[in-house]
């Protein structure tokens, strides 16, 4: 996975291209390089880390070039000591890629050059070298015919002071500036620097200077166009941290109830779904990566035993490879916390060519998402990086959309509608409940930084929960922890257990008996056991000191309070870690 951006106006470029490269969705690029034409040649810097290092650490770059390209990318086709991070530049040419050369070998092989060709932007720079003697234009038309895999690139001339894009399987944002023109392979990133875009896609490629920018179609005619207006209004803050993640939490579930629940009613306006198009639905289908991938996991459980539609979360890199067919009748959900995320990018557009209805989730307030999908729907607005809170959205929103197509589908009650909705108003309480530090959340705390390994177990809507919770252990602490259905983890053995904690979900009360006759046969081989629960489930459960329960709601809403304490386990935890850090400083 990679992600562009480049520049080029009147106005000395390096730190605007930092900028941008800093706000393309990095949280896995593991390298990152800036490429900047000054004069007649190239100055670069490359480093092996995201982009805020490269933006640290390259200020030796010229502050004069007024045209420059960047990439960050997470891995590379190969990994030849040193750091070689793209973009790829020598003394004719730069260029930032986007995809992947899916025939490598063979260009490399009609290639023959000397020049380095480990990594695929070294190999298009190659090639676009070994055409030298033909204009850049004529040079893109004859990689179209020869590249396979329709990457997205952009790349310089030493003799030109003009940017050149190609778009591939994905767009690339072409942003209106007051003084140039910026290219992005994730339309988030230009928002900041431009007043209008548009998008170059299908083929379609542009000469881009610092005063216009002409676009040609994938059969080398000339064409126009059409210009959007960027309107973004920031988000506000509303008076509390944004760096304390668990004070933000409340407030990420009361802005997502308050953006769906009006009047006593879940409103979804911006999906314009018919009675018929809810009736004729047969498949649900949802795809994200990471968090978003997760909160699909809680959402497909919920959706499908609401609305009695098969409902299925494939992670978008599966759902790529898969020979999963989609028709006419399958309601596809795209969720993304960035909107940029490729894999499901590239989903969304395999549903559309089978006509599927496509429904994207995204809280960024601008996105290449929003564009790709047929609808939207569209949790608060994105204000902290913390991956919980996204989740948290996202879910919620899932959530409601489920109880919501549920009714309209007439598969549960108004009754049970109306009171679904008067507890959804009453959740952003339970989870500031729920992230209150208790003494036995304090405890839980000890138990995990004392574990080799932590477990995280549950089953049904518990099992998918367990997920995120695994993640959120690996991130907060650093711990190894995987998921486990309860049945098969109580069949490992005494030398998998032993020393490690499980951390046990349980919040339907019909699953209470089996999965504690699972958790004690694991505290007899060594293990010892959290159960994060709900206080009706509480009252039954006897043997086990570390419960940690959450007021009780609807079985749909449980999920996200219960794991709200999770996270103020994980708190205890890092405080614990900060003390221990400060005691051996001193």
């Amino acid at each position: 996975m990679s992600a562009l951006f480049a520049y080029a106006g009147k106005t000395p470029c390096r730190d605007i291209i930092i900028d941008g490269l800093e706000r393309l969705y990095s949280e896995r690029f593991e390298l990152s390089g800036i490429v900047i034409k000054e004069e007649a040649r190239f100055e670069q810097f490359k480093i092996r880390g995201n982009s805020r290092l490269l933006g640290e650490n390259s200020k030796e770059l010229s502050s004069e070039g007024c045209i420059g390209i960047a990439q960050s990318s997470r891995a590379h086709r190969c990994k030849p000591s040193g750091i070689t991070a793209p973009p790829a530049a020598n003394e004719y040419f730069a260029l930032a890629l986007d995809g992947v050369v899916e025939n490598f070998d063979a260009l490399k092989n009609w290639c023959k050059s000397p020049l380095p060709s480990a990594t695929d932007e070294e190999l298009l720079l190659a090639v676009i070298t070994k055409l030298r003697e033909f204009s850049p234009l004529e040079i893109i038309s004859s990689l179209s015919n020869s590249v396979k895999g329709s990457p997205g690139y952009v790349f310089m001339s030493f003799e030109d002071e003009a940017l050149y894009a190609k778009s591939g399987s994905s767009p690339l944002a072409v942003g209106l500036c007051e003084d140039g023109y910026c290219v992005s392979s994730e339309l988030s990133a230009i928002l900041p620097f431009a007043k209008k875009y548009f998008l170059l896609k299908d083929g379609e490629y542009a000469r881009i200077t610092n005063e216009k920018a002409a676009v040609y179609d994938s059969g080398n005619r000339k064409i126009k166009k059409q210009s959007y207006s960027i309107s973004v209004i920031e988000p506000r803050l509303d008076g509390y941290m944004l760096s304390e993640s668990l004070a933000v939490l409340p407030f990420a579930i009361k802005d997502t109830v308050n953006r769906f629940l009006r009047e006593d009613a879940l409103i979804f306006d911006s999906l314009k779904l018919s009675r018929r198009t809810v009736l004729k639905t047969d498949r649900i289908i949802l795809t994200g990566t990471d968090e978003s991938y997760r909160a699909c996991e809680l959402a497909a459980y919920y959706l499908e035993a609401l609305t009695d539609i098969p409902a299925t979360a494939i992670e978008s890199g599966e759902l790529i490879s898969s020979g999963t067919v989609f028709t006419r009748e399958t309601l596809v959900i795209a969720v993304s916390s960035s909107g940029e995320d490729k894999d499901t990018l590239a989903c969304v557009r395999r549903a559309k060519s089978f006509n599927s209805l496509t429904v994207g989730v995204c809280s960024s307030l601008f996105s290449m998402l929003e564009l790709e999908c047929s609808k939207m729907l569209k949790p608060c607005p994105k204000r902290t990086g913390d991956a919980l809170y996204s989740y948290l959205s996202s879910s919620l929103a899932l959530l409601l959309f489920a109880l919501w197509l549920g009714n309209r589908n007439d598969v549960i009650s108004d009754r049970y509608y109306s009171v679904a909705l008067k507890l959804a108003e009453l959740l952003p309480g339970k989870i500031s409940s729920a992230v209150k530090h208790t003494p036995v959340i304090y405890s839980c705390a000890e138990a995990i930084l004392s574990a080799e390994y932590v477990f995280t177990a549950g089953t049904g809507a518990d099992y998918e929960l367990a997920d995120e919770a695994a993640a959120m252990i690996r991130r907060s602490v650093c711990l190894p922890a995987s998921r486990f259905c309860c049945a098969g983890l109580s069949c490992e053995n005494e030398a998998i257990l032993k020393n490690s904690v499980i951390a046990a979900f349980i919040t339907n009360k019909e699953f209470l008996d089996k999965t504690l006759c699972f958790l004690r046969r694991c505290r007899c081989l060594g293990a010892k056991v959290i159960i994060f629960t709900t206080s009706y489930v509480e009252s039954e459960i006897n043997g086990f000191d570390l419960v940690v329960p959450v007021t009780d709601s609807l079985p749909v809403f449980d999920s996200l309070s219960v794991l709200a304490s999770v996270e103020a386990t994980l708190d205890s935890a890092k405080n614990i870690l900060a003390k221990e850090n400060e005691q051996q400083a001193g």
